[in-house]
Formats: structure tokens, C-alpha cells, sequence
């Protein structure tokens, strides 16, 4: 539904720049579900009553080694394609990538 919920806005605008493409909506309407599917995959992937310490290795977490951060990553994505951010998405791409990086270090360190 997040997806589509781009159409209604950007079938409405004008032929402006910002105005995403048809393939950039394919793009949406695909990441955006697929996102939202992932991260929900990963929590309920986690057993109620799990102690925050304990290493998850069943659904999600035994396809993806970080799905919720993978999910946030098609998120970022689709996000991008709404708005035909272009080289902007370059750039938060790599900021993300960058950043998750490092917190993933700093997780497993801890682990």
C-alpha cells in the first residue's frame, strides 16, 4: 500500500523534474512492498520472550544475515524513486551503506 499510495500524487503532477518516471514507479511500487514484507519477516522471525542477547538463526535471520536493516535499505530506495532524488540517491546510499557498516561492527563487537 505504501507504494501505491505514490500514485495518486505523482500521476497528478505536471511533466516537471521531479516528477518520477514509469520505470521509477515500477520501482516503488516494488521496493516499498518487499520492504515492508522483510522487516516484518525479521520480527517475527524473533520468539516472544527472547532475551535481547540471544542469537535469532530461524526465519529471516536465516536467509539474511541484517534483514531489518536490508529492509530499511529498500525502503531508502523506493523512497529515492519517489522523489527522483538521482546522484542525492547515490550520495544516501552511501551514507547508509557507510553508516550500517559501522553499527553492524560495533553490534558484533558487542556480541
Amino acid at each position: 500500500m505504501q507504494g501505491t499510495a505514490a500514485l495518486p500524487i505523482t500521476l497528478t503532477l505536471k511533466n516537471e523534474p521531479l516528477r518520477p518516471g514509469t520505470s521509477e514507479l515500477i520501482g516503488v511500487i516494488t521496493l516499498a512492498p518487499v520492504a515492508v514484507g522483510i522487516f516484518c519477516w525479521a520480527l517475527w522471525s524473533v520468539p516472544g520472550g527472547t532475551a535481547s542477547d540471544t542469537l535469532v538463526t530461524s526465519g529471516a535471520y536465516s536467509r539474511l544475515r541484517h534483514p531489518i536493516y536490508f529492509a530499511f535499505l529498500a525502503m531508502l530506495l523506493a523512497t529515492g524513486f519517489v522523489v527522483s532524488a538521482g546522484l542525492a540517491l547515490v550520495a544516501a546510499i552511501v551514507l547508509y551503506v557507510a553508516g550500517t557498516e559501522l553499527r553492524i561492527a560495533s553490534e558484533e563487537a558487542d556480541l
